[in-house]
């Protein structure tokens, strides 16, 4: 068996986690490991590499809307809810970080 290694996935194309942290006073991006992706297709490669290597998901999922391309932090939720039914996983604890309303 290989060694899991549990992570949080925090998507965001220009905040860092001590910038998303002093937005949201939000405790876990202060005590918690995170991986950042900055774009739809990072999203996706970070979760299915770790899925494929681990069989592991993000124990904590942090959105931004606003994600400089042609993709949203809504688009990359949709795709994650569509891989967490297609192999019968349960979603994570998921927070938004996005200023948008």
């Amino acid at each position: 068996m290989q060694n899991q290694t549990k992570y949080n996935l925090l998507l965001d194309d220009v905040r860092n986690l001590n910038e998303v942290y002093e937005m949201t006073k939000d405790i876990d991006y202060k005590d918690n490991e995170w991986i950042i992706a900055q774009d739809y297709h990072g999203f996706i490669r970070i979760i299915e590499d770790k899925y494929k290597q681990n069989s592991i998901l993000p124990e904590i999922i942090s959105f931004d809307h606003d994600i400089g391309e042609d993709y949203t932090g809504k688009d990359c939720a949709k795709w994650f809810i569509d891989f967490c039914i297609d192999n019968k996983l349960d979603i994570p604890k998921i927070k938004i970080h996005s200023l948008n309303p």
